[in-house]
């Protein structure tokens, strides 16, 4: 953190614009990442711990409620499982899920999964799983990673803070004059509250069309089919990612490899970039802008001065390779990994869609 800046900056009007829009934009990305950050560990806290009137147990899916793609956000069928489980007083409970998605294979009618129910609501349960931790997870990656990105894309000075607490200010008064925050005094009990909403979903979830387990079938044969005919098209999207990927590694390989070596300088702008200031073979003195210095580790943290080898090519000593060290490629390669990633899970479920196709 550099919180001074020079005098020579203070005069220049480019420089208060330019920062006042970086600040603006780190903020931005800052409450992107809170809120993501904060949907993390609230889905988090709430898959892993329990209150004291919950409790899990196995319940039979015994039909799935579709919500046509006509009504819903996502322009998808919308699948909510519907269940049979032994209550607390021993009879069988039917009970309703409380989360739902465009994704059918989980949801076949007679299988048996695990549900948290709630003593107070229980005939609306929510199904136990891994989806919604891995969902959280990456929402506390994706959250960190906006916080910490926003936070070191450039340099925090006063004028930073002051754009933040400006623009955070002006999103707690808007928030206070929309009555998202109902007053503590009108405020109703958790227990009327969930009384409420159960009977809100009740009025528009029961009125859905239930589907039975041969219904469920016919629509995951029709599945099955359609992903299989873009099998071929998922492939040719896969190996062009991973050529694509190796393409551009070798092209930078190839460039090292009959490109000159010389010492270069960081010097540090004031936006999300770092210059690197070196000499070509006539000792003429070149400037590359750097803009991928932060998102590699070995130059991350760099400072004014910090040296680093730089690759040119003699003829043409602007075309520039910065070393990276290990770290050498690493996008490419992770391109290659993703597409190697694709083509192997695609492959996998093509066989799996086939022996599931053959026994019906």
């Amino acid at each position: 953190m550099d919180f001074f800046i020079s005098s020579h900056d203070m005069g220049d009007p480019f420089f208060w614009i330019q920062s006042i829009l970086i600040s603006l934009a780190q903020g931005g990305f800052i409450l992107g990442g809170l809120i993501f950050l904060g949907l993390g560990l609230l889905i988090t806290y709430s898959e892993i711990f329990m209150g004291k009137d919950q409790r899990i147990t196995k319940a039979k899916i015994i039909g799935v409620r579709v919500e046509n793609s006509k009504t819903t956000s996502s322009n998808q069928n919308m699948y909510y499982p519907v269940f049979e489980y032994v209550g607390d007083n021993g009879q069988i409970t039917q009970a309703e899920s409380l989360s739902g998605s465009s994704y059918l294979r989980n949801k076949i009618p007679g299988s048996f999964v695990k549900v948290k129910v709630d003593a107070d609501t229980q005939d609306w349960v929510s199904p136990v799983g891994l989806v919604w931790l891995i969902i959280s997870i990456i929402f506390i990656g994706v959250g960190g990673g906006m916080i910490f990105g926003a936070a070191t894309f450039a340099k925090i000075t006063f004028i930073t803070i002051g754009v933040w607490g400006l623009f955070f200010l002006q999103i707690a008064l808007k928030v206070r004059k929309s009555k998202i925050i109902i007053p503590k005094g009108l405020r109703g009990t958790k227990e009327s509250f969930k009384i409420r909403l159960n009977h809100q979903k009740n009025d528009k979830r029961r009125t859905l069309p239930l589907l039975s387990a041969q219904d469920v079938a016919i629509l995951l044969k029709k599945e099955d089919l359609l992903q299989q005919r873009l099998y071929p098209l998922v492939l040719l999207v896969a190996m062009t990612i991973i050529a694509g990927g190796y393409y551009l590694y070798d092209k930078e390989k190839k460039f090292i490899e009959s490109a000159n070596v010389t010492t270069g300088k960081y010097v540090k702008g004031n936006g999300g970039y770092t210059k690197i200031i070196y000499r070509d073979e006539s000792n003429r003195k070149l400037s590359y802008r750097d803009e991928f210095a932060r998102f590699f580790p070995s130059s991350f943290s760099v400072n004014s001065g910090s040296k680093v080898r730089v690759y040119y090519l003699p003829k043409s000593p602007s075309e520039v390779v910065v070393n990276r060290d290990i770290w050498q490629g690493l996008y490419y390669k992770l391109l290659m990994g993703i597409g190697l990633l694709v083509l192997i899970q695609s492959t996998i479920s093509s066989i799996r869609r086939k022996s599931r196709m053959s026994r019906i």
